[in-house]
């Protein structure tokens, strides 16, 4: 219950306790007093298709970061979004869950049609260009970076 309650208070946006802790003492959580209106942006989709904010209008949408040859963090956050979005099945409206790439250059829209094909069908994938996806995450307050190159050949990390 106290992880519950450290949920609540930081989102009234009180010095919050989680787990005898200031969580606010942790420079990677922002605490926001009011919605942030958000952007359009332009990226592409899974089908190669256009892709903006604009698509999700009057619809409830989970939004992730993320990428495909993530192997820590992005499969159980895949499976939380495919578990709220079959708990929430029978509301009415649609859900939309989408995964914004954070490594365009890698995650193409054939790759993200791949990487979501068990969870849809109303996973949506989400790809472009760094400096846009860039923007669109600083909308978003994500962050996200790409890490050194790991030997000459090989590719990067991305966090």
């Amino acid at each position: 219950m106290q992880e519950l309650r450290g949920i609540l208070l930081a989102a009234a946006g009180a010095d919050a306790l989680f787990l005898g802790q200031s969580i606010l003492a942790d420079d990677r959580i922002q605490i926001v007093a009011a919605p942030q209106p958000l952007r359009d942006f332009a990226l592409v989709d899974q089908a190669s298709k256009p892709f903006g904010l604009s698509d999700l209008r009057g619809r409830t949408s989970l939004v992730f970061f993320g990428f495909t040859s993530c192997q820590s963090v992005c499969p159980p956050t895949m499976e939380k979004l495919r578990q709220v979005a079959k708990a929430l099945a029978d509301e009415p409206g649609p859900l939309a869950s989408v995964l914004i790439s954070v490594d365009g250059e890698r995650d193409t829209p054939t790759a993200l049609e791949a990487y979501l094909a068990p969870f849809q069908p109303n996973f949506i994938g989400v790809t472009g260009p760094p400096l846009a996806v860039r923007d669109v995450a600083n909308d978003f307050s994500a962050v996200f970076f790409k890490g050194m190159r790991i030997g000459a050949m090989a590719s990067f990390p991305t966090e």
